[in-house]
């Protein structure tokens, strides 16, 4: 049962990227600044209160209740925001660039 739930955890992780990936008109995603999460519930569990209940529970589990906790809006809003950062490498005096929008580190807060 354990690996089915975990698999089936997977499953929708995966629908849930896919679905949001979609909903990016092409050509937007470049413009996107802000996490597309929902509100942060009023009750929600902060870090160390989250710590606590996962502590003991196993691997598979502890991702699975993770996992919800995002999807359902307990993120902080400085992780929310996404920071633009372009990296560039010449190689052979061929400049080759790659750019996203990743979440602050988690040092921050």
């Amino acid at each position: 049962m354990t690996r089915l739930r975990s698999r089936l955890a997977a499953r929708v992780r995966g629908l849930l990227l896919l679905a949001w990936m979609g909903s990016v008109p092409p050509g937007q995603a470049a413009d996107i600044r802000e996490l597309p999460l929902p509100p942060r519930p009023p009750l929600a569990a902060i870090g160390t209160e989250l710590a606590a209940v996962l502590r003991d529970l196993p691997l598979d589990q502890r991702e699975e209740r993770l996992f919800w906790e995002i999807v359902g809006g307990n993120v902080p809003d400085y992780l929310r925001m996404l920071t633009p950062v372009t990296l560039t490498k010449t190689d052979a005096a061929t400049p080759e660039s790659v750019g996203g929008h990743p979440c602050p580190p988690w040092s921050q807060g």
